[in-house]
């Protein structure tokens, strides 16, 4: 086997992209399509694609790993940012996963100029337990830190249906939905309707989207282009549930689920503040986990990261994200800031308890 390195999104191999682009990978944040929408709206101007792709000894691609050079040093990072849900190596064969993320960890250590750092981010700790990562990366002379990111927190549903799974919330989540509802329904007209197609109905969706976003609760996009881009990018795959809950024909509430053949992703959400009051939020999360459970017969709803207290309400399990910061203990600025990190492990080793 070996490995070929590509520097553009745009001019990837046809055999590759083939192999990466949505449904030949079934997960979407592992897609060609997911890795050109993040790198051309929120990436481009910190990082120069670097994707690693292993070839058998016919040529065939049997793997590819999506990374990319901070721009102004040798660092090399996965190819994400806060936008991202799991970062993995992609796989396209049989060829175990150790096999795999060795090949890349022993190409990635012996090329020249040397990386100071390898840094990957947003894995789940199944697949860094299952690939040998970390062993691959000490074998070669750097110093690892495998560090705990976030909580992701998901249904595996088990091909329940909506009745079935709504009756095992709490009574509490169901009873304020309900008490919710009937205020709602006393005072206003409502409705709900999701979006899945790119028409002109989803342009005027995603400036609502946009516009109760920005008098929500939360932070304005530090890149404005990147949801309406990845909204449009999953309308043309098939995968946008786009769900906007109206109050008196004016946008109140929005989410925005990922839905693939297995498997549906809770993106983005949020609602306005003048609306709180009502809960809009809840009304059209229940309705949103109706499609997913009843018209869409998922087997696992994703919650994304992040340990909020909703997301329990509506999820059963949880998993861990992890990163790792890899120091390349045979270049100088490595070597030395791998010494002052183990010195600060061996610190905090040491250091007595609290009273």
């Amino acid at each position: 086997m070996h490995i070929q390195v590509h520097s553009s999104l745009a001019d990837l191999p046809v055999d590759l992209v083939e192999r990466c682009s949505y449904p030949a990978q079934q997960d979407f944040f592992s897609t060609l399509d997911w890795y050109r929408c993040l790198y051309d709206s929120a990436l481009r101007s910190s990082m120069e694609p670097r994707i690693y792709v292993l070839r058998d000894t016919e040529g065939l691609p049997v793997a590819a790993l999506f990374c990319g050079a901070e721009q102004g040093g040798r660092q090399l990072v996965g190819m994400s940012n806060f936008y991202t849900l799991n970062f993995a190596p992609l796989a396209f064969g049989d060829v175990p996963l150790p096999v795999i993320t060795t090949a890349f960890m022993d190409f990635i250590a012996a090329e020249r100029p040397r990386w100071q750092s390898v840094d990957l981010r947003l894995m789940q700790t199944a697949m860094l337990a299952q690939s040998g990562m970390e062993t691959a990366l000490r074998n070669n002379a750097f110093h690892v830190d495998n560090f705990f990111q976030y909580e992701n927190w998901y249904l595996t549903v088990n091909e329940q249906g909506f009745d079935d799974y709504y009756a095992g919330r709490s009574s509490r989540l169901r009873n304020t939905i309900t008490r919710k509802e009937k205020k709602l329904t006393k005072a206003h007209d409502y409705r709900i309707r999701i979006y899945t197609e790119d028409d002109a109905a989803l342009t005027r969706a995603i400036d609502e989207y946009t516009r109760i976003y920005n008098s929500s609760w939360k932070q304005p996009e530090p890149f404005p282009d990147f949801t309406p881009q990845l909204i449009r990018s999953c309308a043309r795959l098939g995968l946008l549930r786009l769900g906007v809950l109206y109050i008196d024909e004016q946008a109140a509430a929005a989410q925005l689920w990922i839905t693939t053949r297995h498997k549906a992703v809770i993106y983005k959400l949020a609602y306005s503040e003048a609306h709180s009051s009502l809960s809009p939020g809840s009304i059209l999360s229940r309705e949103m986990f109706r499609q997913a459970l009843d018209d869409d017969r998922v087997a696992e709803i994703d919650y994304g990261i992040g340990s909020e207290n909703y997301k329990k309400d509506w999820m059963a399990s949880v998993r861990q994200m992890h990163g790792i910061h890899a120091l390349n203990t045979r270049t100088l600025k490595g070597a030395a800031l791998a010494t002052v990190e183990a010195a600060r492990s061996l610190a905090r080793r040491l250091r007595p308890p609290a009273a």
